[in-house]
C-alpha cells in the first residue's frame, strides 16, 4: 500500500480508536458497505453517543488527470484492481 510509505500506521481507523472513537473500517470501493457505515455512524451521532469514524479503504482506478501514466504504481496492480 502506498499509504504505509507516508504514515508510519498504515490503519486509521486505529488511531481514532486510540483516542477513544468508535471506529469501523469498510471496502470503500462498495457502496453498500459505505451506506451501512454511514447510516450506523448517523444514527449513533443522532442518539448523543458521538462521532465515528469511518475509514473507507479504497483503490484509485484513474490518474490524478486525464492522461496520467500511472507510472507511479506497480506493473499489473492497475489491472487487479480494475477486476476486483
Amino acid at each position: 500500500d502506498l499509504i504505509e510509505a507516508m504514515v508510519r500506521k498504515p490503519d486509521l481507523a486505529g488511531r481514532a480508536a486510540a483516542l477513544g472513537i468508535p471506529t469501523v473500517q469498510v471496502d470503500g470501493n462498495s457502496p453498500g458497505e459505505v451506506a451501512t457505515a454511514a447510516s450506523l455512524a448517523v444514527a449513533a451521532a443522532r442518539s448523543g453517543t458521538g462521532p465515528t469514524f469511518i475509514e473507507a479503504r479504497t483503490r484509485r482506478i484513474v490518474g490524478h488527470y486525464i492522461g496520467d501514466i500511472q507510472h507511479y504504481r506497480p506493473k499489473g496492480e492497475l489491472e487487479q484492481d480494475i477486476a476486483r
